[in-house]
C-alpha cells in the first residue's frame, strides 16, 4: 500500500481501540501526596525525608552515624553518614537495621505506634523497592499518621506493588500516576490496600539501648503500629474500621493475618 491506504486502513484499526496516553499528562502519583502542618503554622505538602548524606571529609574513619555500636562495616566504610550517634527515634536500613535519628522538620517521627512509615518511589522502573517500616527509611520516606494521608500513601505503596511483575519493560522509563478509582468503589479500594499492607509491611518492635552507639544516646522503643492485638496501634485505631465483611476479599484477609 502507498502511504495515503496503510494511513486510512491504520486508523480504521486505531477508532476500534481505546487511546492511552503514556506521558506526562496523566499527573505524577507525588499529587495525591497529603499536607501536613508545621511548628509556625504553615501548610505544606509531605515532602520526602532521607536521613543519610554524603560524609564530609574530616568525618571518615570517626563514629558518626546511628548505627549500632557493633556494626563497624556500616559505621566507618559507607561512604555515607546516616542518622544520628545520639537520636531520640529509630529509623531503619532495608534489611531492618534500626539506626538513630534525630526529629525533622515536620515533626513526623514519634515513639509511639500512632504511623506508619513507607519507602517510596515513582520511577516505574524502581517500584519493586516499596517498602513500609514502623521507622523512616534511609531515604524517600513518607509518613501515613491519620486516615487521610494513609489513604493517599497506601494508594501510592499499593499501586506500584500491585503491578511489580505485571507491565512490559518499555514501561520503566515512565513514572506511577494516580489510578482514577470510581467513587463507588473506592471504600473497596481503600479496604484493598489497608488489608495489603497489613500483610506486606515489615514493621518490628525492637528497642536501641541507652549509651549504643555512644555514651548518652537515650534508651529508645519502637513497637509495631501494624499489630492488630494492640488496641492502641495505628492499625487498630484508624485503619481496622474501614475493613468490613462487605470489603469481602480484604476482610477474608485481614481476619487471616488476625489469626
Amino acid at each position: 500500500m502507498n502511504n495515503e491506504e496503510l494511513e486510512f486502513v491504520i486508523g480504521n484499526i486505531f477508532k476500534q481501540h481505546q487511546r492511552i496516553q503514556l506521558d506526562n499528562s496523566r499527573g505524577s502519583i507525588k499529587e495525591i501526596l497529603p499536607e501536613i502542618k508545621t511548628n509556625d503554622g504553615r501548610i505544606l505538602k509531605q515532602t520526602r525525608f532521607d536521613f543519610s548524606r554524603a560524609k564530609k571529609q574530616d568525618e571518615f574513619n570517626h563514629l558518626v552515624s546511628g548505627f549500632p555500636l557493633k556494626d563497624n562495616y556500616r559505621h566507618f566504610e559507607l561512604s555515607r553518614v546516616c542518622g544520628n550517634p545520639k537520636g531520640n527515634y529509630i529509623g531503619f536500613m532495608d534489611d531492618c537495621t534500626p539506626v538513630r535519628v534525630n526529629q525533622e522538620f515536620l515533626h513526623r517521627f514519634s515513639n509511639n505506634p500512632d504511623r506508619i512509615w513507607f519507602y517510596l518511589d515513582n520511577r516505574i522502573i524502581k517500584i519493586n523497592l516499596l517498602k513500609c517500616f514502623n521507622g523512616p527509611a534511609d531515604n524517600r520516606s513518607y509518613c501515613a499518621y491519620d486516615l487521610q494521608s494513609a489513604k493517599s500513601i497506601l494508594t501510592w505503596f499499593c499501586t506500584g506493588k500491585s503491578i511489580v511483575g505485571k507491565y512490559p519493560i518499555w514501561a520503566n522509563q515512565y513514572d506511577l500516576w494516580l489510578p482514577k478509582i470510581k467513587l463507588e468503589l473506592e471504600e473497596y479500594w481503600f479496604a484493598l490496600c489497608f488489608s495489603f499492607v497489613l500483610s506486606e509491611n515489615r514493621c518490628i518492635v525492637t528497642m536501641f539501648e541507652k549509651d549504643n552507639p555512644v555514651k548518652g544516646a537515650p534508651e529508645v522503643f519502637v513497637d509495631n503500629p501494624l499489630c492488630p492485638a494492640n488496641p492502641e496501634s495505628f492499625w487498630s485505631s484508624i485503619l481496622n474500621s474501614k475493613v468490613t465483611l462487605e470489603h469481602t476479599l480484604a476482610f477474608r484477609l485481614v481476619n487471616k493475618i488476625k489469626k
